[in-house]
């Protein structure tokens, strides 16, 4: 065996395994009927891809850039025409289909994830390589192929994955530049543009890019400063031509942003030292190595570099990472642990540095690399065994087919994650338009209700479909209600105790479809995001999902 060949099959392995990780259980909560916030902000890449090329590319919200729509966009569209080819769809149009059947466009979007957080595997060890030997760089690949909040996120049509391969493949870029590769510099500029286009928080890796501008005084200082600066911006402005064209929108909604990020809202804690690193750490232990990890980070952030350049490598990346964790450390409100995402490639090139310079010799640092390595990869087969189960809101939808009859009016209570999937009729569905637009406002409302009204264009509801009615002032019409109350410890699923009232004396047969066992305040939870799985006691989880209690209600 060739000495690439002994290089290449460790690297190889590891790759499939993040490949593997990702990939299983790709299809959680799927077939989404109605409650498309099975992972919220899903839908707000995947309805705008739907019809983008209907709507000339001009999506109906700016709250993420263009980029990633506009690629789910190009695999729609290939997958759509192949389709039509094999015979494997009549309809008319892309929007269409997916009206007829969404799955297959969730999973490609999902798909393109998996691609994303993979590639990132390797990049990860490209990095690591640039600033530590080889069998380190494996390692550091090894530990954010393993990583449960790396492998969690892998599974999600969100921006987090293109944004953390892109934010590390501007720092390897970075890291060239400082090794002497003269166009090494405008082409991180150019993937900095590219991950602002993918997610506006990108804009937090331009300090490292500065810093390593700075750090080579190659040529004019300002020719370097306004690489960095015009080449990310000019990217932006090319990609994201509609956030021009609409300006007004596009400034009021970066304000929006930085208010509800960084500003008190109503229902917050007060913010505190305390809370703020507790913000910062709880999603990092669930990275690289996750506890033991993060400590064996800091030993190779601080450990002393000797070798020519190592240094100024260093702070590139130590920059990077303390931007985006700042940043976190500012926020007034609970934020997802997704946001530390970015950094972890960097805590895994740490970490792995970290062990192999306290162990000192190549093979005993590699056994306790795959010691570290393995928590993280037995809790990350756990989290993908989990995303495989059928979620309680699927379950309870095939229970809601099976048993209740179309002209029995459904009520649902909580949050909109809560929800129980159930085919709705047009008007059912134009009633949920007008309550989203009550509840969060005309533009929101908009926003929110646009997967719904490209739902309406499926006549065949009418026939097929349920009259759904949520969180409503008072019972609808009928002498049956199936009344649909769901239960967790996630804040979305509390229920007033007021909306159950005009229910109560008159409940008939009930089913429950129940997700956690055991006392919630043992569970630790992504309190944000609603995925309704936990970070700990595993065991005790039986499927994603909230508690769902179904109760037919009679006169």
């Amino acid at each position: 065996m060739t000495q690439r060949m002994k290089t290449a099959l460790p690297m190889a392995a590891v790759l499939a395994l993040a490949f593997g990780l990702r990939l299983y259980g790709l299809g959680f909560g799927l077939p989404m009927l109605s409650n498309l916030y099975v992972r919220p902000d899903e839908s707000l890449l995947v309805i705008p891809a739907v019809r983008f090329f209907e709507t000339a590319g001009n999506p109906a919200s700016l709250d993420y850039p263009l980029l990633l729509i506009a690629l789910n966009a190009a695999v729609f569209q290939m997958y759509f025409l192949l389709a039509g080819a094999l015979g494997l769809t009549q309809a008319a149009s892309l929007p269409a289909d997916f009206v007829r059947d969404g799955t297959p466009y969730w999973l490609l979007a999902r798909g393109l994830s998996v691609v994303a957080a993979t590639l990132t595997v390797l990049l990860v060890y490209r990095m690591a390589r640039r600033i530590t030997s080889r069998g380190a760089a494996l390692l550091a690949a090894l530990l954010y192929a393993t990583a449960p909040l790396a492998v969690r996120d892998g599974h999600f049509a969100t921006t987090d994955n293109l944004l953390t391969l892109l934010v590390t493949a501007a720092l390897y870029a970075a890291l060239r530049w400082l090794e002497g590769a003269p166009r090494a510099l405008p082409v991180a500029a150019l993937l900095l543009g590219l991950a602002v286009s993918t997610k506006y928080a990108a804009w937090l890796l331009l300090p490292a890019l500065l810093a390593a501008a700075l750090l080579v005084p190659v040529g004019p200082k300002w020719k370097r400063l306004a690489t960095v600066l015009l080449i990310p911006a000019a990217v932006f402005a090319v990609v994201n031509f509609y956030a021009l064209a609409r300006w007004g929108e596009f400034t009021w909604l970066l304000g929006r942003i930085l208010r509800v990020f960084y500003l008190h809202q109503p229902g917050d804690a007060a913010w505190t030292l305390g809370s703020a690193f507790r913000q910062v750490f709880s999603p990092l232990f669930h990275g690289p190595g996750q506890l033991v990890g993060l400590a064996l980070c800091a030993v190779g952030l601080a450990w002393p570099s000797t070798a020519a350049g190592s240094r100024s490598k260093k702070i590139v990346l130590a920059v990077a990472m303390f931007s985006f964790l700042a940043a976190i450390f500012l926020f007034r409100h609970w934020v997802p642990y997704r946001y530390v995402l970015p950094v972890l490639p960097v805590v895994a090139v740490f970490s792995a540095r970290g062990i192999f310079e306290l162990a000192r010799k190549p093979a005993l640092a590699m056994a306790l690399g795959l010691l570290v390595a393995a928590p993280g990869l037995w809790k990350s087969v756990q989290l993908d065994r989990l995303l495989a189960r059928e979620d309680t809101r699927n379950q309870a939808q095939r229970w809601i087919q099976q048993n209740v009859p179309r002209d029995v009016p459904i009520v649902i209570l909580g949050g909109p994650e809560c929800e129980v999937q159930v085919l709705e009729t047009p008007a059912s569905l134009e009633r949920r338009s007008e309550y989203v637009t009550r509840l969060y406002g005309p533009r929101a409302g908009k926003v929110v209700s646009e997967p719904y009204r490209l739902q309406m264009r499926d006549a065949s509801r009418i026939e097929r479909g349920y009259e759904v009615y949520r969180n409503p002032e008072k019972p609808p019409p009928g002498r049956q209600v199936l009344l649909v109350a769901p239960a967790h410890p996630l804040r979305m699923a509390r229920v007033d105790p007021a909306a159950l009232r005009p229910y109560q004396g008159r409940e008939g047969p009930a089913v429950t479809f129940e997700s956690l066992s055991g006392d919630w305040p043992e569970f630790e939870f992504d309190g944000i995001d609603a995925f309704f799985l936990p970070w700990n006691r595993l065991g005790r989880v039986q499927r994603p999902g909230p508690h769902l209690r179904l109760t037919l209600v009679g006169e």
